[in-house]
């Protein structure tokens, strides 16, 4: 059964910590710490691919 758990809450209510349970309980789970995954966009370390390929997060 493919799919996707989406857990959003106010900061500093345990998110990270119950997400964290939630992937080492689910086979095949993993988590995206959200956080991580921005800095790495804004940095522009992480390029976001648009339909065509091209990067949507670098300067054209």
């Amino acid at each position: 059964m493919a799919g996707c758990l989406l857990i959003t809450c106010t900061p500093e209510a345990d998110k990270t910590t119950v997400t964290q349970l939630v992937a080492e309980r689910l086979p095949g789970a993993d988590r995206l710490d959200a956080d991580v995954f921005g800095r790495m966009l804004v940095s522009g370390w992480a390029n976001m691919p648009d339909q065509d390929g091209k990067s949507i997060t670098s300067a054209t």
